[in-house]
């Protein structure tokens, strides 16, 4: 019974979540030439893409409040998002190595009261968590609400900033796309079409 009062409200606290990026159809480019999310379908509206081990594009939308990705899970064959998946250096998600406990926080953060930008993903359900500042130091939960303990298996990543995504959607999913192949440990065949191959020298 408690088990289902908990779920019961995440899944309220989740239908509820606001954005927490500047809306896609208001971002106007400082050059004049972003193009806009009616023109660039589902990645013209996220706020950050990556694609899981098995090589399929996914989008994020990051939103206020403890669960800032919601669930990081592939659309398409249910793999959790982890650090061998495609994010972007330059994009909102960055993947992080290791499996560090805590992190100090930014000075500017905690003076001006932003939300902390490290957040971990669960590994057996896919749920995300935003770290929760004490005092001067970043930590994440000790558990998921599935039950399972915070430990190096879950995928740490550095929230950033959307304007890569905004200013060009197509940029960034190719950049993932490419950290992607790097990161995958074995023989990747390259689709027709891309110049990319196995043979490139890249593992």
């Amino acid at each position: 019974m408690k088990v289902g009062r908990t779920t019961i409200r995440l899944l309220r606290t989740l239908g509820v979540a606001k954005r927490a990026e500047q809306d896609p159809h208001a971002y106007r480019s400082n050059a004049g030439i972003a193009q806009g999310p009616s023109e660039m379908g589902e990645l013209g509206a996220a706020d950050a893409v990556w694609y899981c081990c098995a090589g399929h594009e996914n989008t994020l939308v990051h939103f206020v409040g403890a669960h800032p990705f919601k669930y990081g899970m592939c659309y398409r064959c249910d793999h959790v998002v982890c650090r061998r998946c495609g994010t972007t250096a330059s994009g909102l998600v960055r993947a992080l190595s290791g499996g560090r406990s805590s992190y100090p926080a930014e000075k500017k953060d905690v003076e001006k009261k932003r939300a902390p930008r490290w957040c971990v993903v669960c590994p057996l359900c896919a749920l995300s968590f935003r770290a929760a500042r004490r005092e001067l130091s970043l930590h994440p939960p000790d558990k998921c609400h599935c039950g399972c303990a915070f430990g190096p298996e879950w995928a740490q990543f550095v929230i950033g900033s959307v304007h890569g995504i905004r200013e060009n959607p197509h940029r960034v999913a190719l950049e993932a796309k490419d950290k992607w192949k790097m990161l995958q440990p074995v023989t990747y065949a390259a689709r027709p079409g891309e110049e990319w191959a196995a043979d490139s020298g890249r593992s």
